[in-house]
């Protein structure tokens, strides 16, 4: 079992996950890597599956919009398993991600920005794009009509 296992969380009552037949074969095809990734799944009947443990930054009520969001933004390689763990991995990432208008107090603010500069890429999100600029103080001015 793999690191992200040890970070799972049990959940009070399996969710039933109901995918489409195609989407079913896909998911089945990949028990091991969402295994991995700390969920705790397995085929209950006619193409669903029960999910007792999820990553732990992830939530019961969201399952469905993350398996959906993980489906169509997968285009399955089955030859590359390594970039079907990072996409795994980066869906996880994205999905129990803060979002944009979520109040936050000022030590979840510090924690974030301490994690995010201790991070091995703090520049870039899971999927590449920037999360820090550099952006030059003339720029700035420039904005604000300062110059």
């Amino acid at each position: 079992k793999g690191a992200a296992h040890d970070a799972s969380q049990r959940l009070l009552e399996p969710f039933i996950y109901e995918p489409g037949a195609a989407e079913a074969g896909t998911v089945a095809s990949y028990l091991g890597e969402l295994q991995e990734a700390g969920f705790e799944i397995e085929p209950f009947s006619r193409g669903s599956f029960a999910i007792s443990a999820i990553p732990a930054i992830l939530r019961r009520e969201g399952l469905d919009v993350f398996f959906r969001k993980l489906l169509d933004a997968a285009s399955w390689e089955r030859s590359h398993v390594e970039r079907i763990r990072d996409r795994l991995l980066a869906t996880i990432a994205c999905h129990a991600a803060i979002k944009v208008h979520r109040p936050m107090s000022g030590s979840e603010m510090s924690h974030l920005m301490a994690d995010l500069l201790a991070a091995a890429n703090p520049f870039a999100c899971p999927h590449g794009r920037p999360i820090i600029v550099d952006i030059r103080h003339f720029d700035i001015e420039k904005h604000f009509h300062r110059r």
